[in-house]
């Protein structure tokens, strides 16, 4: 059986994606030390509230996007280009989360009312 590789890696993806990440939580220490009331605080804050569900929608989405572009015959992403597509995956995620809450909420308004 044939696997089906998504990600184009080699040697020096590992330590290219672990200097990103080192280097974008020590950015983020240093400002959440400085800064308290600032919209990336209230962004890490909502994103950590609820991590389930945009976890969750998140699998959802990457999996179906495997599916579509195996079936399209889109390439594989090149590692340069995972940083970007993960953020853009969490920003859908977080769209999709909070969708997903307001609707949640408006139906126990439904229900109670």
């Amino acid at each position: 059986m044939k696997t089906l590789d998504l990600v184009q890696s080699d040697d020096s993806a590992l330590p290219f994606s672990s200097s990103v990440i080192a280097v974008a939580m020590s950015l983020y220490y240093q400002l959440s030390k400085t800064v308290r009331n600032h919209a990336a605080v209230s962004a890490v804050k909502y994103l950590s509230g609820n991590l389930n569900v945009i976890y969750i929608i998140q699998w959802l989405l990457i999996s179906y996007m495997i599916a579509i572009f195996s079936v399209i015959g889109i390439p594989n992403l090149s590692v340069p280009m995972i940083i970007p597509t993960a953020c853009m995956i969490l920003l859908a995620s977080a769209g999709i989360c909070e969708l997903y809450l307001r609707i949640k909420k408006n139906r126990k308004k439904k229900q109670s009312a």
